[in-house]
């Protein structure tokens, strides 16, 4: 008899970018998967995204319920795209362009945040050996509310095929978010990148509490101190007392121009949580079910593309953990020995004709 196939079919474009389009698709039993699918095939590209697929296991081991992993790596039409479930929510840029959020719940969206990224840094794989997970470009299009209030963060491994492609040079422009990268890197250098995380979260924060920019990202240290306490004044004059002082202060160390001056995402995490509770409110549960709803509601939906309708038959026992959420058995996968990832990239994806 033959084996059990896993079949998804591409419905509608969400989203287009610089260099992936993201669309919403459907798996066998419903499941609801999002599949991006990059623009260019440039060697680069192949390249970082071999990687992700030979890593595809290695953000699951985080366990984090903020983390969306990638489940599936495969070509289409000679694209490389990437598969993963489909969270049904806004973004925060979305939501910031309705102004300013609540203070309460954008310590509650930071320390959400904030835990993803500790719990990425410090994920250890099957020998109890680190991972060491860092996300790398991490804006408000990276993070995502559900209507309940559950925050995601999206893109771990795409940020790191869009930085790493960007360096190697196999793309044109940058493909990070400038005015979120940490003065050191604005520099050209690596830096630690656990603290260049803390600070573009701690960018993003005081954006969604402010609806400012922070500041022109000075490199000079002098310059860019001095930003930072014209930024946190703000951040006083938006919540006076006490309280505003406080995230203030915590706002003002993630920006810190010193990396080893940062809090680490842990600490972040622990402070930003104990703020929210003390904040203005309304908190982040019960804020998020309306403006997510409005956010939804503004959204404008994007012509059909050539990829619409287009099935997929995929083999699930290559995926695993996409079969799973998709109802669909497959042999148990042996586990894989160290270096036995090495296989020859993604694999294209078999065209299929029905309904998934």
């Amino acid at each position: 008899m033959a084996a059990e196939r896993l079949r998804l079919r591409l419905l509608e474009p969400l989203g287009r970018g610089q260099l992936s389009t993201t669309w919403r698709a459907r798996g066998e039993g419903g499941a609801a998967l999002a599949v991006k699918v990059f623009h260019e095939d440039a060697g680069a590209i192949g390249e970082v995204v071999h990687r992700i697929r030979q890593e595809a296991g290695v953000l699951r081991l985080v366990g984090h319920p903020v983390v969306v992993p990638v489940l599936a790596v495969v070509e289409l039409d000679g694209l490389h795209a990437l598969v993963m479930e489909h969270v049904d929510g806004a973004t925060l840029d979305a939501l910031m362009a309705r102004g300013p959020l609540p203070p309460a719940a954008v310590a509650g969206i930071g320390a959400e945040a904030a835990g993803a990224l500790h719990a990425a840094r410090h994920a250890e794989d099957r020998d109890g050996l680190p991972v060491g997970l860092w996300h790398g470009d991490i804006h408000p299009e990276r993070l995502l509310l559900t209507r309940d209030g559950a925050v995601r963060l999206l893109d771990f491994e795409v940020a790191r095929v869009e930085l790493e492609a960007s360096r190697a040079g196999g793309l044109s422009g940058l493909f990070v978010t400038p005015q979120y990268l940490a003065p050191e890197r604005l520099r050209g250098g690596e830096g630690d990148p656990f603290a260049g995380d803390v600070y573009a979260l701690g960018v993003v924060l005081y954006e969604a509490l402010t609806g400012a920019a922070v500041f022109a990202h000075p490199t000079d240290a002098v310059e860019h101190d001095r930003g930072v306490v014209e930024a946190m004044a703000r951040v006083e004059d938006r919540v006076p007392g006490p309280e505003g002082e406080a995230l203030a202060r915590l706002l003002g160390s993630l920006l810190a121009h010193h990396p080893g001056a940062r809090p680490d995402a842990g600490e972040a995490a622990r402070r930003l949580a104990a703020l929210a509770g003390s904040l203005p409110p309304p908190r982040l549960a019960d804020w998020a079910p309306g403006a997510v709803a409005e956010a939804l509601a503004r959204r404008t939906a994007l012509p059909e593309g050539e990829l619409t309708g287009r099935v997929l038959d995929l083999d699930p026992a290559e995926w695993p953990d996409l079969a799973r959420l998709c109802g669909v058995a497959g042999p148990e996968p042996a586990e894989a020995a160290p270096g036995a990832a090495d296989e020859p990239g993604p694999r294209p994806a078999v065209e299929a004709e029905g309904e998934a």
